[in-house]
C-alpha cells in the first residue's frame, strides 16, 4: 500500500530539484550526529560513536555503506526509532509515508535514496521543519515550505551576486540541519551552481587552509570570534557571511585582522528565515527583496503570505531600512544561540536539592547563583546540577560558573542583583 502511494505522488516532480545526493548525505549525517549528541548527554551512547561521521572522508566513499545499527553508528532498536522520528520531523516524511521504509533500510545509502524519493514525490509541496535551540524555552519545530525557502534563497542570491565568483565555493562552518546552514550551504549553493566544502567538524584553522580567492565562508559570530583570535590571514577576495546572532565589534574585526574581502550580516531567525542584510557595522539593515514592512509595525510580509512577527524591536528608517532596538523578551546570545536566563533558572530550580536560582550572562558564557535546600552537601549538589544541566540544557545555556549561597543576592531595594562569580562554600 505504501509503495503504491509513493508511486502515485512521484509525477508531481520528475526530479528532486533542490538537494543533490551529496547535500542529502550532509543533512543525514548532521541529523544523525545531533541525535547521537542527545544520546551521549543521556548516557545512552559512547562518545566514540560520533567519530564515524566526523571523519573527513565520511561523506564520500564510505558513507553509503555505514550501517544504522549498533555495529555501525551505535543505534539499538529503540534509539533507532527516535532517530527516525527526528528525520520525520525535519523532512515531513509522513506526507508520503516513506518513513516506514527507514525501519527496514539498514545503511545510510539506502536512507539517502529514500529521502530523495520522498522529495521527488512531494515536488513543490515539500516541507522542512527546523528546531529552535531550546535555550530560550521548550524546543519548537518551525515548518517552512520549500517554495518559501527557495524564494528567500533567490532573494539572497540577488543580494550577494556582486561578491560571488564563478570559480568560488561555499565553505560551511555551520551544520546544515539548522535553517541558516540549510539556506546557505544546501539551497543557495545549488542555485548558484557552486560546490560546498563542509568544515564545521574541522578545527578552527581549517578555514584558513581551505579558503581560496572567490570562496564564501558561512559562519556565526562565535565562529568568526574564534577565527579572529587566531591571527591568521585569509586568501585575497574571500567573502564572509555571518548570522545566527548579532555581529559584534570582534565579528567585524575579522575583515581587518584576518583579511576578509567582505563580511555580510544576515538578520533573521528560525521562525522567520532571513529578513535583512548589511555589510557595515552600525549600518541599517536592508530588507530582502521578497519582503516588505507590514501594517506599519514591526512585522514583515512576503507577497500574499501571512506576516512574520519579529522577536526584536525595530526602528524603521524608511520603507526598507531598519535598525535593531533590542529583544522583546529576556533572551541573550551565547555562542550565536538564543538563551533565556529565566528558562535556565526554571531548569535549575527543577533540580533536586535546589531551593532558588538566579542566572546571568558573564562575558560570553552564563553564570548561576544557586541556593541549596537545607541539609544537602554542596559537592553532591554540584554533581547533581551538572548532570541535570547536561540532560536538560544545550551547551550554550549551561552556566559554567556556579556560586552557592544561603540566599539570592539583592541590592538595597531588595531586588536580585549581580554577584561575584567566584565559587563560595
Amino acid at each position: 500500500m505504501l509503495r503504491r502511494r509513493c508511486r502515485m505522488l512521484q509525477p508531481k516532480a520528475p526530479s528532486n530539484s533542490w538537494l543533490t545526493r551529496t547535500m542529502l548525505r550532509r543533512l543525514a549525517a548532521s541529523l544523525i550526529l545531533a541525535e547521537q549528541e542527545d544520546l551521549v548527554a543521556k548516557g545512552q551512547l559512547e562518545r566514540g560513536a560520533l567519530a564515524v561521521l566526523k571523519r573527513p572522508a565520511a561523506l564520500h566513499n564510505s558513507f553509503d555503506a555505514v550501517r544504522i545499527d549498533e555495529s555501525g553508528l551505535g543505534f539499538d532498536s529503540l534509539s533507532r526509532l527516535s532517530l527516525i522520528l527526528r528525520f520525520n520531523r525535519f523532512f515531513h516524511l509522513n506526507d508520503t509515508g516513506i518513513e516506514d521504509y527507514l525501519l527496514t533500510a539498514t545503511s545510510l545509502g539506502k536512507w539517502v535514496t529514500l529521502l530523495d524519493q520522498h522529495l521527488r514525490a512531494m515536488g513543490d509541496g515539500a516541507r522542512f521543519s527546523f528546531a529552535t535551540s531550546g535555550s530560550a524555552g521548550p524546543v519548537k519545530h518551525i515548518c517552512h515550505s520549500v517554495s518559501d525557502l527557495v524564494e528567500e534563497v533567490h532573494s539572497l542570491q540577488r543580494r550577494l551576486q556582486d561578491w560571488m565568483r564563478p570559480n568560488g565555493r561555499f565553505l560551511a562552518l555551520v551544520p546544515p540541519h539548522h535553517i541558516y546552514g540549510f539556506l546557505f550551504t544546501c539551497l543557495l549553493p545549488k542555485f548558484a551552481g557552486m560546490p560546498v566544502v563542509d568544515l564545521h567538524h574541522a578545527g578552527p584553522c581549517a578555514a584558513f587552509r581551505h579558503a581560496r580567492s572567490g570562496d564564501v565562508l558561512i559562519g556565526t559570530p562565535f565562529v568568526w570570534r574564534t577565527l579572529c583570535a587566531s591571527g591568521l590571514t585569509f586568501a585575497h577576495d574571500v567573502l564572509g557571511v555571518t548570522s545566527a546572532g548579532a555581529a559584534c565589534s570582534q565579528t567585524w574585526s575579522t575583515r581587518d585582522i584576518n583579511g576578509l574581502g567582505k563580511l555580510i550580516e544576515i538578520y533573521g531567525s528560525t521562525e522567520t528565515g532571513g529578513i535583512g542584510t548589511r555589510s557595515e557595522p552600525g549600518a541599517a539593515f536592508e530588507l530582502l527583496d521578497h519582503l516588505c514592512r507590514a501594517n506599519g509595525n514591526d512585522e514583515v510580509i512576503a507577497d500574499g503570505k501571512p506576516s512574520k512577527p519579529l522577536q526584536d524591536k525595530l526602528e524603521w528608517l524608511g520603507p526598507r531600512q531598519f535598525r535593531l532596538q533590542g529583544r522583546r523578551d529576556d533572551v541573550v546570545k551565547v555562542g550565536g544561540v538564543n538563551v533565556s536566563p529565566s528558562h535556565v533558572e526554571a531548569v535549575l530550580r527543577a533540580c533536586e536539592g535546589v531551593s532558588a536560582a538566579s542566572v546571568r550572562l558573564a562575558g560570553d558564557r552564563m553564570k548561576a547563583f544557586v541556593v541549596p535546600r537545607p541539609g544537602i552537601v554542596l559537592s553532591k549538589l554540584e554533581a547533581l546540577l551538572n548532570a541535570h544541566m547536561r540532560r536538560h540544557l544545550q551547551a550554550p545555556a549551561r552556566p559554567v560558573q556556579l556560586t552557592f549561597g544561603a540566599e539570592l543576592p539583592v541590592n538595597a531595594m531588595g531586588k536580585i542583583c549581580d554577584w561575584d562569580a567566584a565559587p563560595s562554600g
